[in-house]
């Protein structure tokens, strides 16, 4: 995944387009790709070239997967609270309306049901407070809202039974037994991740087509679902304009072939850039504070754990590889060689002429409680299929992460630039066949 922010002072920001579909709503940059489709005939098309009155290529919805308990009763309970709802961080509930909408003694008998807590009137308004539940509450509101604030279907319901999902859609839309054949009502969200939610378990619950429509009112987007017959056009453009949008952009590889990437389990890449926490970084950066007199001690958990470490920019260049190739697969890329943290002092100690036992001591705080003894990867798919070895050697990862370390506090090795012969091979511009830049 790659990220750029398009920003209202950024001088080259990227023009956004919303195509919406009565399937489907999506953004995406001009220079990226969509499928339309004529009969039987899929044809790739700039997005900024789709116009209204065009049929987009759909992919059909993820099938249910039944991977997690819920009762009848708290998934009720979730619809009513995601339909009219708030639930603040400290756990205070509050449903509006529910004596309009639903059977109060229901709501009353649900809560108390899950929570031994009671439902009492809140205000003037006809709202509810239910009270007496605050750690659920709690846990409510992780559920119910991303991080963005924006309301959601919790996952509990999307990964629960066919059964446990129509009682959440019963609770939202208010209304009981239902089934494919009666039209659901109309709703109105701000929340993206709610529209889909929605969508995704009318279709694959009620087995009912939805139809989608986008509403702009005061700079803010909603959307719109409600019921449709099953002879209308999901794929049929409706809207294809260009938008005005300040935020993120995101570049996300996909499995599904159509964006090819490898998937590549890489085990343990570092380089200079690595973490200042993660265990290699906190040794070099330790060595060079040391040399320059900023630090006396290093601090270290367990010395024998044994990992396969290997250079980040090798790594990369396995990334590339991968998507050189005609057919996405999977590979595992590592070097094949497995060292100990305590070589890994030893090797940047004695960079700089130093014998970590004087300067090391032991902390049971950085013991894992749970310790990996052993790690090694065997890359021998990726060095047959692709041609991929790696080029700079533990050795010399060591070395060159204690150069950098030394380099970012103005100090130069104390060998003079000839000792070790350190050289960054994936840098060099020479033999593209074997070294990436």
């Amino acid at each position: 995944m790659s990220a750029t922010h398009n920003g209202s002072s950024q001088p080259n920001q990227k023009q956004v387009h919303r195509i919406a579909t009565g399937g489907s709503v999506y953004h995406t940059t001009s220079d990226h790709v969509v499928f339309t489709q004529e009969g039987e005939t899929v044809r790739e098309k700039p997005t900024a070239q789709v116009r209204p009155g065009e049929s987009l290529a759909l992919i059909d919805l993820p099938p249910a997967h039944i991977q997690m308990d819920l009762t009848a009763t708290e998934a009720w309970l979730l619809g009513v609270l995601t339909a009219t709802g708030t639930v603040s961080r400290d756990g205070t509930v509050t449903v509006v309306d529910a004596g309009e909408r639903w059977h109060g003694d229901r709501l009353a008998a649900s809560w108390r049901k899950l929570t031994g807590g009671e439902m009492v009137t809140s205000g003037s308004e006809p709202s509810w407070q239910l009270t007496g539940g605050a750690a659920y509450g709690r846990y409510l509101y992780a559920s119910l809202y991303a991080q963005t604030g924006d309301v959601r279907v919790p996952k509990r319901v999307l990964n629960a039974g066919a059964a446990e999902r129509l009682a959440f859609l019963e609770g939202f839309y208010a209304q009981e037994n239902l089934s494919q054949e009666e039209t659901l009502p109309s709703c109105q969200t701000a929340s993206a991740a709610l529209a889909a939610g929605l969508y995704w378990l009318v279709c694959t619950t009620l087995h009912q087509h939805l139809a989608i429509e986008t509403v702009m009112a005061a700079d803010t987007l909603s959307y719109q679902l409600h019921g449709s017959d099953n002879d209308s056009n999901p794929a049929l453009v409706t809207t294809a304009q260009p938008v005005r949008y300040n935020g993120w952009l995101f570049d996300l590889a996909t499995a599904s072939g159509t964006f090819h990437a490898g998937v590549g389990r890489g085990w343990i890449h570092n380089s200079p850039r690595r973490g200042e926490t993660f265990v290699t970084r906190k040794i070099t950066r330790a060595v060079a504070r040391i040399v320059a007199g900023q630090q006396s001690k290093l601090y270290m958990g367990n010395l024998d754990a044994k990992r396969d470490w290997g250079y980040a920019k090798d790594y990369v260049k396995a990334m590339w590889l991968m998507l050189q190739q005609d057919e996405p697969d999977d590979y595992v890329i590592a070097t094949g060689e497995t060292h100990s943290v305590r070589e890994f002092l030893e090797l940047a100690f004695g960079h700089v002429n130093l014998n970590w036992q004087d300067y090391v001591e032991f902390d049971p705080r950085y013991l894992r409680p749970a310790e990996v003894d052993l790690l090694i990867g065997d890359c021998s798919k990726a060095r047959e299929n692709l041609g991929w070895e790696p080029s700079v050697s533990f050795k010399e990862l060591v070395a060159l992460m204690v150069e950098a370390d030394l380099a970012s506090l103005g100090l130069s090795s104390p060998h003079g630039p000839a000792k070790e012969n350190v050289i960054d091979r994936a840098l060099i511009r020479q033999e593209l066949s074997s070294y990436f830049d």
